[in-house]
């Protein structure tokens, strides 16, 4: 019998990442940032780097399962100081809570990352969804009203190495972005996206198709992940102000395949 409360609050280890100039090009090179500098003198840090300091899921394998049954659930982000080129960064998390729902279990983990001053760099909380039927292709959404004017419309194709050169910049090796046979025992038509790269996609659009290029100015990103995205997928994300919250302003975001699905869904930015 797994013994949920002993997993609830547990520690996970510690994870340090070094922001060096070949991975933040190695990065930026598997989300297809082209305002990043691809030289070995890159400084520029995609925002999306930071999930490069999620911790290795560290569970009893009764609850892990099978690898390859791991899928990004949610994500949300807060930055409170920008990642430096050249410095290392370092998460401390634990698990937050352990749901049982239809098709699995629903583990939450939040993570602080500080650099090696010990400022806090960003608060982090993602959601695992933890497979252990098999999934539908997606889970219905409502996609939210656009309003006919919009603040910010950036479109992209995933390209068909997409997921094998975000793993080489994540690390992230999970089978479901790899092999296709893989990716159909876990219930998908075939091998999908890292959500964590729909993620960083997501906060180069806020970045460029909102901000200028000025990544400094957002401070905070979060989504759900309502429907895989697979090689070959064309994404459309577009914003629109929904309010003001001191300095800050608050951009709801959908992002839609080819097909007008929805493929994140609870999408909302905010921005210095």
């Amino acid at each position: 019998m797994i013994r949920y409360e002993a997993i609830v609050g547990r520690a996970l280890p510690n994870k340090s990442v070094e922001v060096s100039p070949e991975a933040i090009r190695l990065f930026a090179s598997a989300t297809d940032d082209a305002s990043v500098t691809n030289g070995a003198k890159s400084t520029s840090v995609p925002p999306g780097f930071i999930l490069n300091a999620l911790p290795e899921l560290d569970v009893p394998e009764k609850v892990m399962f099978e690898g390859a049954r791991l899928v990004h659930n949610e994500q949300d982000v807060r930055w409170h100081a920008p990642m430096r080129a050249g410095e290392a960064i370092s998460s401390s998390s634990r698990v937050k809570s352990l749901e049982i729902v239809e098709f699995g279990h629903i583990l939450v983990m939040e993570s602080r990352v500080t650099n090696a001053r010990r400022e806090i760099i960003a608060e982090l909380e993602a959601q695992v969804f933890i497979v252990q039927a098999e999934l539908a292709s997606g889970r219905a959404s409502r996609r939210p009203p656009i309003p006919d004017k919009v603040a910010m419309s950036v479109s992209w194709r995933v390209a068909d190495d997409q997921p094998n050169r975000f793993a080489a910049a994540s690390g992230d090796n999970n089978p479901i972005h790899l092999n296709d046979a893989a990716a159909k025992a876990a219930g998908f038509p075939g091998r999908i996206l890292h959500g964590a790269c729909t993620y960083a996609f997501a906060a180069r659009a806020v970045v460029n198709g909102y901000l200028g290029g000025e990544a400094a100015r957002l401070r905070r990103l979060t989504m759900g992940f309502a429907r895989p995205v697979f090689p070959g997928d064309v994404l459309l994300c577009q914003g629109w102000e929904v309010g003001v919250r001191g300095e800050r302003k608050r951009i709801e975001l959908s992002i839609t395949n080819q097909n007008e699905e929805l493929v994140v869904h609870k999408a909302m930015a905010e921005v210095r």
